[in-house]
């Protein structure tokens, strides 16, 4: 559902082996360029025009009998639409951050996921990544042991002159688009500190934030906050529009560190750093590197200088937990989703008033239209 950039590279990566072993596209739709965008959209991809449906509306693509899950990708502000009418039709889900941008919506949304049995995931990529998984592990198995402090930046700018992703009416600054610096890239921030304290078992118990507000679309541009977790532990994320940060991950734990290097949020490489145990000794240092999934013919990607390919990784997870008739990704669960998107209201709150579309759903829905049959 989408023939935006992002859903360009989504398509493209379908081609890795990690991705093509697990699923396939059958199905495209435009809903604001119609079929023959769709039909632009395969050529691009590189997908069998003879295989593929060419759809000119979202509807049209829930309603065919052949699609069995959907990849949501539109503006931020209509992906809450995109799930609800996907979850209508009984179909699993996998949609682009931000899933919402109202924490109220992504509970009902997952209510909704849950009531039907149906598979409904935000599109945390990074976490699907080798390098991530190899994060955990060092992690569970206390290597650095026990972790007092993250700390993590993420931004690139926006506002040099004739770039127009800095225009008012841009999807990165206009509000009505789902626009804003948390919704892009900040809640990356976010998912490195849920990470780093304990993933999906990770609990915040208080948060300090200020940053910046576009003076004319009313967005955030960029925050820094600071979040304590149980036992004292902390981390300091910080995001912007206005700068390019390296993009570096480092937590710190009693014995040494672990660094993810940057960019984080699409990660192929981590050190670790042991303290020395005696006087004189030096520090151990490891580093584990992990390749890109390769696509044939090596086509141009739209973000992250080629890094999308690692969005094969996410395809292959998301088929799997589907195939085995998961609801969620164990890597990024609902319930650490909604801590995140806790965190990121009371960044919000702690900006001020920042502009954004209302709530999908004002009040939860009625009986009669917050559940349905569940899926098979």
């Amino acid at each position: 559902m989408s023939t935006g950039k992002i859903a360009l590279d989504w398509a493209r990566a379908m081609a890795a082996d990690e991705a093509r072993r697990t699923s396939e596209v059958v199905a495209v739709a435009s809903q604001s360029g119609g079929e023959e965008s769709a039909r632009r959209f395969c050529a691009e991809a590189g997908l069998d025009p003879a295989r593929v449906a060419c759809y000119g509306a979202y509807d049209d693509l829930l309603c065919d009998p052949n699609v069995e899950a959907v990849y949501a990708a539109g503006l931020s502000s209509s992906h809450a639409e995109q799930v609800k009418s996907a979850l209508e039709a009984m179909k699993h889900v996998l949609v682009e951050k931000p899933i919402a941008l109202h924490a109220s919506d992504v509970r009902i949304l997952f209510g909704m996921a849950r009531d039907r049995r149906l598979f409904c995931q935000e599109a945390m990529w990074t976490r699907c990544f080798p390098a991530t998984h190899k994060v955990r592990e060092l992690l569970g198995d206390g290597v650095i042991g026990r972790v007092r402090h993250m700390r993590c930046e993420l931004g690139f700018r926006v506002f040099a002159k004739g770039d127009a992703r800095g225009d008012a009416d841009s999807r990165l600054l206009d509000p009505a688009k789902g626009g804003g610096c948390l919704f892009d890239i900040g809640v990356y921030t976010i998912q490195a500190a849920l990470l780093a304290h304990g993933g999906r078992h990770a609990s915040v118990e208080d948060i300090g934030a200020c940053g910046a507000v576009h003076k004319d679309t009313g967005v955030d541009i960029g925050a820094s906050a600071v979040l304590r977790f149980p036992g004292g532990g902390t981390a300091s994320i910080s995001f912007s529009f206005e700068t390019n940060y390296p993009g570096d991950c480092v937590i710190h734990g009693e014995r040494g560190t672990i660094t993810i290097q940057g960019p984080f949020h699409c990660p192929t490489s981590v050190t670790v750093c042991l303290d020395p145990t005696a006087p004189g000794e030096e520090a151990a240092v490891e580093r584990y590197d992990f390749p890109l999934p390769l696509i044939p013919g090596n086509p141009v990607m739209n973000y992250c200088k080629g890094r999308t390919a690692g969005l094969a990784y996410e395809i292959a997870e998301a088929a799997r937990c589907i195939r085995k008739g998961s609801r969620e990704l164990p890597w990024w669960t609902q319930p650490e989703t909604l801590e995140a998107y806790a965190v990121m209201e009371a960044i919000f709150s702690g900006l001020g008033g920042i502009a954004r579309p209302p709530k999908v759903f004002q009040e939860r829905l009625p009986a009669s239209e917050s559940h349905g049959p569940a899926a098979p």
